[in-house]
């Protein structure tokens, strides 16, 4: 173009004028979304930001509560075109929205809506649900509650399109929470209805974050430094280290024979029928002393009935159990019907966990056997790491990213000479994760260099934690129900093959259920300790705001020490 025209400059126009987080510096016209609303140009959400306070194994309810107040709201709003009101839900995975396009539906039923106003597209939509989904600008199209995955963000014109949903938590959200919230804005001449975001609380404190980069900031902030993300290698130093060696309690379902069929007897469930979520009202609007944008205006409980129909109960029990379908059937039309054959009531989501628990008892045949088992685990495993050839020496190496603002925690064994040959960096450079860490693991070096007394070595463990390169980490259940994995900040190994497990904690987390001093983590790894008290020790420092104190140091070297000592009145005692 420059060698061939009289070009001048070039000009760049985008809604998203940043790459991931990092705003693009070249931006010298901002106009945001609250520019967009003053201007009629965007739909209002002026106290229409509905976030609801639940977890995921109410995310049926949430769901059903959007569906109710969506048609309870926009049922008989329409475009001056005629096109009806339509609202989009938003679901992480296709099994997400398999799993609650039933409560979808059974929502629609019991408002008398029929349910061929929903309409999904995903990445497995067949050609006549794409060609549906092209065609919702036309007000003749029937389709008004829009379920997806993937798709509908950025690029999606639907000016009928008033309200969003996130149906559940995401993990990874980056700008997708914004896009998918925004694309409900879209103003049409002549309509003065506003438009309406429901999220989780979760999804909410995103959206926030997100708008801080689109609606909260002045065009002078835009130069303003953003966090930048940084890539470097680690390389293992250490190959030959021994196993961590524990004992482990295993546990096993172990099948046993029927003698006769099981008989079915169930009890309906003395429980509500209604599921509570509470809904918290947001508007946008910057809020003095915050960087928030999001300004709470009302909070209510709402009490929502969340169930399925006895057929789909019945076919969801009996194929979670093996079940025949049709003696559930039987079992729950005599719970709920009573003597009415011709009713379809539903069976509360609340009592389906009971009845589930019921069944369980009458048709269990197994008992679970536990057995100790010793088991060793390896601190790296090799295999889970590159291979490379350097200076003609094979190395492993892997990649890992930090934050810059994190660079100083990035620690090589270069740096604290006197004792780095003998102790820790097992790989290079150490990653912390936090400046206790690092000052932890240095005032450690500094003891061992003057007092190493019977310590084999130290390892920082607690950043290398996929499983495809180390096995020293626990499972403990969380507070969603699901389990996770947790890999202890340090181990201290003694000689003898006695080992410490160190965590680093701020104080402010010490009463935390997951994280804290009775913590799920902490549990899991008592357990390892209980199984193991001739082999294991595990200590807790929470830090200050100062750091981690020298008396702290000094108590887990100690700890360490102490097998010497009680193993040494074990023998006199002996």
């Amino acid at each position: 173009l420059h060698d061939n025209t009289r070009l001048i400059c070039v000009v760049n126009t985008t809604g998203t004028p940043y790459y991931q987080r990092q705003l693009l510096r070249d931006v010298v016209v901002w106009y945001g979304l609250s520019q967009g609303i003053r201007d009629d140009i965007l739909k209002s959400v002026e106290g229409s930001i509905y976030a609801y306070e639940f977890d995921n194994a109410n995310a049926d309810a949430f769901v059903a509560e959007v569906v109710r107040d969506f048609f309870t709201t926009y049922g008989d709003v329409r475009l001056p075109n005629g096109a009806p009101a339509k609202l989009a839900l938003y679901f992480p995975q296709t099994k997400d929205l398999r799993e609650l396009r039933p409560v979808v539906e059974q929502t629609l039923i019991g408002m008398g809506v029929a349910t061929d106003v929903v309409l999904r597209n995903t990445s497995k939509s067949t050609e006549a649900e794409i060609a549906a989904f092209n065609r919702l600008n036309d007000p003749a199209s029937p389709h008004r509650v829009i379920l997806l995955v993937n798709k509908g963000t950025e690029g999606w014109n639907c000016p009928s399109l008033f309200a969003c949903a996130l149906a559940r938590r995401l993990k990874k959200s980056q700008n997708f929470v914004l896009q998918a919230a925004s694309r409900c804005l879209r103003q049409v001449p002549g309509n003065p209805h506003k438009a309406r975001i429901y999220l989780s609380m979760d999804n909410r404190s995103a959206l926030d974050q997100q708008l801080q980069e689109t609606y909260g900031e002045t065009i002078g902030d835009l130069d303003r430094t953003h966090t930048a993300v940084k890539t470097t290698k680690i390389r293992l130093r250490k190959l030959a280290i021994p196993p961590l060696v524990v004992t482990k309690l295993i546990r096993r379902v172990v099948p046993q024979p029927r003698t006769a069929p099981p008989t079915l007897a169930l009890e309906r469930p003395d429980l509500p029928a209604e599921t509570e979520i509470v809904r918290k009202v947001f508007t946008l609007g910057a809020q003095p002393h915050t960087a928030s944008v999001l300004t709470q205006q009302d909070e209510d409980a709402v009490r929502v009935v969340v169930g399925r129909d006895l057929y789909a109960a019945a076919a969801e029990l009996a194929a979670t159990y093996r079940l025949p379908a049709l003696d559930l059937l039987r079992e729950l039309r005599r719970l709920y019907a009573g003597d009415d054959p011709t009713s379809s009531p539903l069976v509360p989501a609340t009592h389906m966990p009971a009845l589930a628990r019921r069944i369980e008892q009458q048709t269990a045949a197994y008992t679970i056997e536990e057995e100790e088992v010793e088991e060793a685990l390896a601190l790296i495993k090799v295999d889970g790491f590159e291979e490379e050839i350097c200076d003609g020496a094979t190395v492993y190496t892997a990649e890992i990213t930090y934050h810059k603002e994190k660079e100083d925690l990035l620690l090589s064994w270069r740096q604290p000479a006197r004792t780095a040959d003998r102790f820790g960096f097992h790989y290079t450079p150490y990653n912390f994760d936090s400046g206790p860490e690092r000052d932890y693991f240095l005032q450690l070096m500094t003891r061992l260099d003057q007092d190493p007394d019977d310590i084999a070595d130290v390892y920082f463990t607690g950043a290398i934690t996929d499983p495809r390169k180390t096995d020293v980490y626990v499972e403990y259940k969380g507070i969603d129900g699901r389990w996770h994995r947790y890999s202890p900040d340090f181990v201290i190994r003694r000689r003898d093959g006695h080992t410490t497990i160190v965590e680093i904690k701020a104080e402010r987390m010490r009463a935390d259920p997951i994280d804290g001093e009775q913590g799920r983590k902490a549990m899991a790894v008592r357990k390892w300790v209980d199984l193991n008290p001739d082999r294991l020790r595990y200590r807790i420092v929470f830090a200050g705001t100062a750091g981690v104190g020298l008396n702290q140091v000094k108590e887990t070297l100690d700890a360490a020490q102490a097998y010497a000592v009680e193993e040494d009145a074990a023998a006199e005692n002996l």
